[in-house]
């Protein structure tokens, strides 16, 4: 689990390792998912928008914020998250204890090349996960190459008539 904001930079760089560490091991042309609470409020930023997009519940990014756009960056992932204009309602993944505040801390990353397969993300406030945090909901929609038929020779094929 990601450090929390109060901990401190080392924390979040062991973390952040043991993650790349992880998805090193995953082929390059697979498509890579990372969903969780990550502690980070990633901000509409000009400089985000490489990895990000401005559909962000926060205008400014918080430091776990910031390490995990580093992280996307350095491995080509997409928060997909941030992507989506909902209703803030359906942006906050975390009711602060206490306050009727939300905020978005928990994310979707995608590997940059399957961006386009993640067609939805948002919370889902019903269902009852006896937390504080609201049921995040990402809708996939993978193709499938047709490609790998014409290379095996099972294709059909064309007669000169």
């Amino acid at each position: 689990m990601p450090p929390t904001e109060d901990k401190g930079e080392e924390e979040n760089v062991e973390f952040y390792s043991k993650l790349e560490r992880i998805c090193s091991r995953v082929p390059k042309y697979e498509m890579l998912i990372i969903m969780g609470d990550f502690n980070a409020k990633v901000g509409r930023e000009e400089c985000r928008h490489k990895v990000s997009c401005k559909h962000s519940l926060h205008k400014h990014s918080n430091a776990n914020g910031s390490f995990l756009v580093q992280f996307a960056i350095r491995n080509n992932f997409y928060i997909k998250s941030t992507t989506f204009p909902h209703k803030t309602i359906h942006m906050g993944t975390w009711n602060i204890p206490g306050s009727t505040k939300v905020n978005q801390i928990d994310h979707v990353l995608v590997s940059a090349g399957h961006a386009s397969s993640i067609i939805d993300v948002r919370n889902s406030r019903r269902a009852n996960c006896d937390s504080d945090h609201y049921l995040v909901k990402a809708k996939v929609r993978e193709r499938i190459s047709r490609d790998w038929k014409h290379r095996a020779g099972c294709g059909r094929r064309k007669w000169n008539s």
